[in-house]
């Protein structure tokens, strides 16, 4: 089972990230997945980018 807190799902949620795996890897592949949509036409990215990003680090280094 993954350490994902209840914000943090929350986040998922919001950004329709699917988090119902066991594994880790798949997870964040999902992340980096959603990721890609929150760049803008100049390839920068978006506030909502630096969000998914916070989010995608926080469970890398919890898990």
């Amino acid at each position: 089972m993954l350490n994902i807190t209840e914000k943090q799902k929350d986040i998922m949620k919001k950004y329709n990230i699917n988090y119902d795996t066991d594994k880790i890897n798949e997870l964040l592949e999902n992340i980096d997945w959603v990721m890609t949509d929150y760049i803008d036409k100049h390839d920068e990215p978006t506030k909502d980018f630096l969000l998914i990003e916070e989010l995608y680090d926080q469970i890398y280094n919890q898990n």
